[in-house]
């Protein structure tokens, strides 16, 4: 790597009226759990990937993990991604975008995400717009979003992470609409139109990074549309046409910490697996009549917000609900 590819200016006003601890935090801000690294002689920063640091806040983590097959530890996580029978089946959610990918690949039209999630995933990237697409700073090489190598290296280096992976989704050139399914109550009586964007700091001049907008009213240029609540019926009836994708992050079903360390769960464990099975039972109901049109199923564990304790237990309930829907020649050996 040369001196300076990777490094993101910042810009002089800051250093000089700013402490460095001060320098540090507003950084922090923008790249949210992000290792960056700020460059010794101050006037540029450069980020390191993921800060897993909320994996802690699950004390459980460690040894469940030495129950995988393989067993695994906690240097392991991060990049946990394999393909099973029934989904595709990652710790770190966003490497869904990267399992999306096959449903991208030489497909121009509109793509339908069922996203069963505790948050949006909707936030801003470090990916940089220019005149011909989106850019990894650290790499300076172009981002697409059809394209899986540029999604590991993206995730890698920490231009897509924790909370952001469906945003580079609406900058493929597809329409996205998303139906969230979420523990809230729902914000809008129906879709509301979103667009690709950009966002930009004053501490980084002259970088725009690759964001979304939602608009409360009818927008025909839109790049998609968003619809979140709290019950599967509602939220799937009248899906848009095109592609459906699965999304399930188990922390939909059951979010014991939220990713902060010393939190506590919200209810025993024998409760909130009760709930989540009501959850689940729900869910799979009312996706029974979309069977015939998903093209991907993806679950992601959630490390660090649903304790692992419950992850087997919720990926074999998941395995049987949907294999359920598969015949015998589909299920394959």
């Amino acid at each position: 790597m040369s001196d300076t590819l990777g490094q993101i200016p910042l810009d002089p006003a800051l250093l000089q009226n700013n402490s460095l601890d001060n320098v540090r935090t507003r950084i922090r801000r923008i790249v949210r759990s992000i290792n960056f690294e700020l460059l010794e002689n101050n006037n540029a920063f450069r980020i390191h990937g993921p800060d897993l640091g909320y994996h802690l806040a699950d004390p459980h983590l460690p040894q469940v993990l030495k129950t995988w097959s393989p067993p695994l530890g906690l240097n392991d996580v991060f990049l946990y991604r394999t393909h099973q029978q029934y989904f595709d089946l990652c710790f770190e959610d966003c490497w869904s975008g990267y399992f999306i990918t096959k449903a991208l690949s030489g497909y121009t039209g509109d793509i339908v995400l069922l996203h069963l999630d505790d948050h949006t995933d909707m936030m801003p990237t470090l990916l940089a717009q220019t005149d011909t697409g989106l850019m990894n700073p650290v790499t300076a090489r172009i981002f697409d979003p059809s394209h899986p190598a540029d999604w590991i290296s993206a995730i890698k280096t920490g231009c897509i992470s924790i909370g952001d992976f469906i945003t580079p989704l609406f900058h493929s050139g597809r329409r996205i609409h998303v139906r969230h399914l979420n523990n809230s109550s729902p914000g809008h009586a129906s879709p509301v139109p979103v667009s690709r964007a950009f966002c930009s700091y004053p501490e980084i001049p002259g970088y725009r990074f690759a964001t979304l907008t939602k608009e409360e009213n009818s927008s025909p240029g839109a790049d998609g549309s968003y619809l979140a609540g709290p019950d599967p019926f509602t939220l799937f009836e009248a899906l848009p046409a095109g592609k459906v994708i699965l999304h399930i992050d188990l922390d939909y079903f059951i979010n014991d910490f939220n990713g902060n360390v010393g939190a506590l769960p919200p209810l025993s464990p024998k409760e909130l697996y009760l709930r989540a099975q009501g959850k689940l039972a729900s869910f799979l109901k009312a996706l029974t009549p979309l069977q015939p049109r998903i093209e991907l199923k993806i679950v992601a564990t959630s490390p660090g917000f649903c304790c692992a304790l419950h992850w087997n237990g919720l990926l074999q309930e998941l395995r049987h609900g949907l294999g359920s829907f598969l015949n015998e020649s589909e299920a394959g050996p």
